[in-house]
């Protein structure tokens, strides 16, 4: 869910929708959890530019109204899910960063370990029963023989060297992202549009405090996005806290299903489809 969250973050700093957090009143204050409303900016006609997950992601919140509380999504929003997921594949497909889909090769290696195990079971019963030996001693066997197979599945799925080169390029990125306090990093020519174009990465990185630590000073009180419940002096800080409670509502609200029932989150690899570009531009010299 965090990366579908910065997603969300990602779309509202470019104009797609418009983030509010709801003000707690009463008891709320105290008792109630935080709420966000995000409101639909721009047609389905102008999501042109989008990418397919991005344009899922719209409407999964915008399937009724054009403003969405994001508590209202829950047992809903989660049936959008898979066909995020596929699409963030299917594009790391289109880049060439993988020889085959890797979901796929999981789920292949996962069924080959059943087999495994399922006829290793079934024959080490049979055997031992037919040479009078303890049954325990060959369900071991199979148990053995299927725990590799499973734990290499994890491990399969092949990039190609062009997603290799990517995952050096997003490997840099976020060393870039994590060194804001080095020498190197203050020589640089921080500016507003800096922090708001790479604050969606450091979120799906989870180094999103530490990139608003080094623009404590340089951040507007107020964006166009976003409208925060903060009162008096504003600091980036504020905000990205108020991320990082929403991606906290987003995981729970976004993939509950009718009987409590999640669907798994894109993995965070998926992000490479996005951050790629801009780790060539901001990571390359990390």
């Amino acid at each position: 869910m965090r990366d579908i969250t910065a997603g969300l973050v990602d779309l509202a700093i470019r104009g797609y929708v418009r983030i509010t957090e709801v003000e707690k009143k009463g008891l709320s204050k105290v008792l109630g959890s935080d709420d966000f409303r995000i409101v639909h900016l721009k047609e389905a006609d102008e999501w042109g530019e989008l990418k397919d997950h991005e344009k899922e992601i719209l409407r999964g919140l915008f399937a009724v109204t054009g403003s969405t509380l994001l508590s209202s999504l829950a047992h809903d929003f989660y049936t959008h899910l898979p066909q995020i997921r596929t699409d963030l594949y299917t594009e790391l497909m289109d880049r060439k960063y993988y020889h085959h889909r890797p979901d796929k090769i999981w789920q292949a290696h996962l069924a080959l370990a059943g087999v495994v195990l399922a006829a290793g079971l079934a024959g080490g019963i049979a055997l031992a029963k037919w040479l009078q030996l303890p049954v325990t001693t060959l369900v071991i066997a199979p148990v053995g023989s299927a725990l590799p197979v499973f734990v290499f599945a994890f491990f399969m799925p092949a990039r190609s060297v062009k997603g290799a080169r990517v995952l050096e390029r997003l490997l840099g990125f976020e060393e870039f992202l994590e060194r804001v306090e080095s020498d190197r990093f203050e020589h640089m020519v921080k500016t507003p549009e800096m922090f708001e174009k790479f604050l969606p990465y450091a979120m799906a990185f989870g180094v999103e405090k530490k990139w608003a630590a080094a623009f404590e000073d340089l951040y507007p009180e107020s964006s166009d996005w976003y409208a925060g419940t903060w009162h008096g002096h504003f600091r980036p800080l504020y905000l990205v806290n108020s991320m990082s409670s929403m991606s906290s509502a987003a995981a729970t609200t976004m993939s509950s299903g009718p009987r409590a029932r999640a669907a798994d989150p894109a993995s965070a690899g998926a992000v490479a489809s996005e951050a790629a570009d801009s780790a060539e531009v901001a990571g390359g010299g990390w």
